[in-house]
């Protein structure tokens, strides 16, 4: 099921001792170190806190483990996985699919920054709607100063099975993994 749009949301906060996040992010990294520490800040400022982040260093030449260190500093929902060698972002992603411990999966791009509702509303749509994979409009930034919105929104709508995939090959829905919860 795919819903879209935007909606009311509820915060639901991760307990001391809960053994499982309700949504797991993975943010590979390769060469984008100028761009992470953003990223993070931009996680670290969700509404929503019942999630954990998951950084996956393809072994980037930069110091990707002290700018985790510095941007999420003591927060325990922040950790790293290091390659040893670069193995490309779908491998990266897969890795951090892998050690994800969350109910729903999100992928961030570590040059990518996330409004602080990010979470909140894409897990509310996908609770609320039963849904497998939801989706938000995505923003882009051009190094021009261009900027564009992909999926801008609309009413909540269900897609089930191969449609899915049908819809990301039409292009009436973004392929992008990072505007998606599932």
């Amino acid at each position: 099921v795919l819903a879209s749009g935007t909606h009311a949301v509820s915060v639901r906060t991760l307990r001391e001792g809960d053994p499982r996040p309700l949504v797991s992010v993975v943010v590979p990294v390769f060469r984008t170190e100028a761009y992470l520490e953003a990223c993070l800040a931009s996680l670290l400022r969700q509404r929503f806190r019942a999630f954990e982040v998951i950084v996956v260093d393809d072994a980037s030449p930069g110091d990707v483990a002290g700018i985790l260190a510095r941007a999420a500093g003591p927060d325990s929902r922040f950790r790293a996985v290091r390659h040893g060698e670069n193995l490309g972002v779908a491998r990266a992603r897969v890795t951090g699919a892998r050690a994800a411990r969350g109910q729903y999966l999100s992928f961030v791009d570590s040059d990518d920054e996330v409004t602080d509702r990010f979470l909140e509303v894409l897990h509310d749509a996908a609770t609320r709607q039963g849904a497998d994979l939801v989706q938000c409009a995505l923003e882009v930034h051009e190094p021009d100063g261009t900027t564009f919105v992909v999926n801008r929104g609309g009413e909540p709508h269900g897609l089930q099975d191969d449609r899915i995939a049908h819809a990301m090959l039409a292009g009436s829905m973004s392929n992008s993994l990072c505007n998606k919860l599932m």
